[in-house]
Formats: C-alpha cells, structure tokens, sequence
C-alpha cells in the first residue's frame, strides 16, 4: 500500500500468487485506507474479484453482439444469398434492443418487442390491404434466439436465454400455385416484356429462385447439342447444386445467351449497367393484374415446379435434389395429390399384384367357358 504525495491518495498494491493487483482506494486516512486494501485482498483471495473483473469483460452492447454474430457466423457469410434477410431483421431488433446490454434483456422485454411488432405489421397490412403474417416476427425472435445460445456456447458469457418461453406465432405454409389455365393467361394476355417472360418459364421449368435466375452467370450454363446443365453457386443456403436442362430448355438458354449484353458475364444483365438486374416485380405483377391472377407471389412459381413433380410421381428425394432443399419435411408439402392420382398409383400396385392377376386370369377364363357354352346352344 502506498499513498500519492501530490494528492494524498491511498493505493493497494501486492502480489497474489505471482500475478500484481492494484486498485485506487480513494481516502487520505491511512487507516481507513488499511481496511480497504485488508477487504481488497479478502475479494482477491476468495475470487470475488475475478468474478466481477469478468463480469465487467462481459457486458456488451446487443448491437455490437448483433453485429459481431452475423460476421462470424455461418449465417453471416456474404455469399450467402439469404445474408441481406438476416441482416434485415437484425435491424430490426437493433432498432428496440441496440442500446441495452445483452444481461439486460429478459422474457419481458421480449414480449413487449413482440406486441410492438405486432402493431407495426398489423398497421402495414392494412394500408396496403395484405393479409396478416407475423412470419417475420417468428424469424426475428428465431435469430435472437441463435444470438444469446451463440454467445452462451462460443463466448462462454452466462447469460439465460430470453426467448426461452415466449411463445411464436403459428404458421401456415403458402400452397399457392400457378394452375394451367393461369399460365397460358399469363404468356397471352400478360403482356409481359420478354425478358420477363423467359424469368418466369425458367422458374415454371426449373424451380430456380428469382435471385439465382437473375445472377446467374453465363459460364454456369453448359450447353450441349443434346441438353445441358445449370450451375447454382450462389444459393440461398450456400451451397451449389446443378440443374439438368431439357433440350427446349437448352435452346432457349442459347436464345437467351445469344441475344444478351456480350460484355456482361450475366446472363440477365441491366443493359445500363451491366450487373444483374434487380428485380422484375413491377412488371410481373403488372402481368398478372392483365391476365386477371390473384394472389401470386413469383417464389409459387417454384412451388408450382415442385407440385407439378410430385403430381407426375416423381420421388420426393429427387426433387429435394433439384430444388436444394435440405429438410424433407419441405419436400413432401408439395406432394399434393388428387383423387386421380391417388387412384392412377392404386392401380400401378394393382398390376404389381399377383393375388389380383390370378384372379383376373380365373375371371377371364370363367368368361371364355362361358362364351363357349353360349356358342354351342346358338349352333344347336
């Protein structure tokens, strides 16, 4: 312990199993100054100290938690196509919680975040006359969810989870697909420009999403004189997988290839600037309102891709497959088959059967006797 000559301040200082501690004891009185430094070490000795020093390390800012978690975590990539999304709804939850500090947040401010975002969403959907979802709010709760178990696991920071309790909303997953009629209405009556209406019969015949038609580069499509195939590099979940071409799909590719932007590597290029284009939301849904189609988003086109797979019978694991899905469970929700279907597969294991084929043979033959005997009493 010693005191500051200038401002007659007392200082503790002393070692504790080879490592210096030192700490301001702010008082003149040397006594007073004793008994500071005597409970000093007490918290030192005991580990008090280190507790409190790392409890201090540990309080940090959501915002600056929120900014560190989607740098370094998978999500967080920036070729990974669903990082704008992410990073979107941590906005939002920057937007309520960026000023407190991770230990702060409870169950209760939670809820209270939830029944804002309620309001907000409510408000919106009715200016613009949607219909409600809280779908984004189940996802921004799911990703503050991920960032206080991350920083539990990763960081080894005690914190308790503040979703853990809070109830989601419940969801009904969108079946909206584009029906026969729908389409021919659309490529005739649409009056769509070209290039939106090559986006739409690639997503109809591919299942490929907006983003991965509209930044897809013409390297990654290999054409042969009999079909072809399409690379996905940048997808929503990060991971590539190839998509066969059928020979009217590769024709239309060259088509499209041929008549695009030459010093673009796109095959969809913004003529001014050469880089993908953005979006074609305008124009498709101005295509839909003259062709009279309600209620089509341009993602059920590639649900309308998936059903139409699953109502011809094709196996839910190959379709998993060209789609990219990764959970089955997203695959077999396309699988929606009518009373047709479902008679046309009775009768393929009807053929299968050798219990009904036998006894097919039995009727035939009853049915050949029979008309035998009817014969040999006309003759007679």
């Amino acid at each position: 312990m010693y005191k500051n000559k200038k401002s007659g301040i007392w200082y503790a200082d002393f070692l504790f199993e080879g490592r210096r501690y030192g700490k301001t004891l702010n008082v003149t009185s040397k006594s007073a100054a004793k008994e500071l430094e005597d409970k000093f070490k007490t918290e030192v000795r005991s580990g008090k100290y280190a507790k409190v020093q790392l409890q201090k390390k540990q309080r940090i800012l959501f915002s600056a938690a929120m900014k560190d978690y989607l740098e370094k975590t998978e999500t967080g990539h920036k070729t990974n196509r669903s990082f704008k999304t992410i990073a979107g709804r941590g906005n939002h939850l920057c937007a309520y919680f960026g000023a407190m500090l991770l230990q702060q947040i409870g169950p209760d401010d939670v809820s209270a975040y939830k029944t804002k975002r309620e309001a907000e969403i409510r408000k919106r959907c009715e200016k613009l006359k949607h219909a409600v979802s809280f779908a984004s709010i189940n996802r921004e709760m799911a990703l503050l969810r991920r960032l206080f178990n991350w920083y539990r696991t990763q960081k080894r920071v005690k914190l308790d989870n503040p979703v853990t309790g809070i109830g989601f909303y419940k969801e009904v997953a969108r079946t909206r697909v584009l029906t026969e009629d729908e389409e021919k209405r659309f490529f005739m009556d649409g009056g769509a420009p070209e290039h939106v209406q090559n986006v739409v019969t690639i997503a109809l015949s591919t299942g490929m999403r907006l983003n991965e038609i509209l930044t897809l580069e013409k390297k990654d499509v290999l054409l042969c004189d009999i079909g072809g195939t399409v690379t996905l590099r940048d997808t929503k979940n990060g991971e590539s997988r190839k998509i066969p071409l059928t020979n009217d799909l590769t024709g239309m590719f060259k088509r499209i290839i041929d008549n695009s932007l030459e010093a673009s590597p796109y095959v969809f290029a913004s003529p001014r600037t050469g880089k993908p284009m953005l979006d074609i939301k305008t124009s498709f849904v101005k295509s839909c309102k003259r062709a009279k189609i309600d209620n089509l988003h341009f993602h059920d086109l590639r649900h309308t891709f998936c059903t139409r797979l699953a109502n011809e019978g094709v196996n839910p694991f190959i379709i998993m497959q060209i789609a990219g899905h990764k959970d089955t469970k997203t695959a077999q929700r396309y699988c929606n088959p009518t009373s047709e279907h479902l008679m046309a597969a009775m009768a393929k294991i009807e053929k299968k059967s050798h219990a009904f084929s036998q006894t097919a043979q039995e009727a035939q033959n009853l049915d050949e006797i029979k008309d035998q005997k009817s014969q040999v009493n006309i003759a007679v």
